[in-house]
């Protein structure tokens, strides 16, 4: 009898060993937009993050009332990728991206400031923030071209920062950043610099950090 206890608890633990394991293995953007901490979503609360998932499966498109009286929406989802309208001025895209045997949360954000402006977060499964190793967003000189040198006290003195659109293929990994310096500055004066700026720049996923991808 002794010896039946023990191969029924042995056979137990690894059916919760083999649960565990599979559970790990298949992070999906939303299983992380529904466990991510409140501070990463402050103006949602965990009940809402579970209807909103709940909408978007079952074809609706009802939106949720959020903490600020405002309306949030699941735009966009997949079991890699998930794109939620948070409020009339900022998005949310979250993708989970591959990190040998587990897996990294890309968070990125777009912002209407009133120009579109973003950041992308990176975090592991159990959203601990990730250092700024794995990603460092770009300074104006890395927007330049070769032939900004000679304009740059113009290009300094005109654009004070460089707002972007941040946009992450979940199939690829590679992540695009879309400057939007025209809705920031007058016309006449994005006329004087525009010549020197990339309208992108590309990074790709190695599995550890967004590597900076030459044009």
């Amino acid at each position: 009898m002794v010896r039946d206890r023990a191969i029924r608890l042995l056979m137990t633990l690894c059916v919760m060993a083999l649960t565990t394991v599979c559970a790990h293995a298949q992070l999906t953007a939303s299983r992380a937009f529904a466990t991510a901490p409140r501070q990463v979503f402050p103006m949602l609360t965990d009940l809402t993050r579970l209807d909103m998932i709940d909408y978007y499966a079952s074809g609706t498109r009802t939106a949720s009332r959020n903490l600020l009286e405002g309306e949030s929406r699941i735009e966009e989802m997949s079991p890699m990728q998930m794109k939620v309208k948070m409020s009339d001025v900022s998005t949310y895209t979250i993708t989970i991206l591959p990190a040998g045997r587990d897996s990294v949360i890309a968070v990125t954000a777009d912002i209407l400031t009133p120009v579109s402006d973003g950041y992308l977060t990176l975090y592991n499964r159990d959203w601990e923030q990730l250092d700024e190793k794995r990603f460092k967003a770009p300074h104006l000189v890395e927007w330049l071209k070769p032939t900004a040198r000679k304009a740059m006290e113009d290009i300094e003195n005109l654009i004070p920062f460089v707002p972007a659109t941040y946009a992450i293929d979940p199939a690829t990994g590679r992540l695009t950043l879309t400057q939007n310096v025209a809705g920031l500055i007058p016309a006449e004066e994005y006329d004087k610099v525009k010549e020197y700026l990339r309208p992108s720049l590309s990074y790709r996923w190695t599995g550890s950090k967004m590597s900076p991808v030459k044009n």
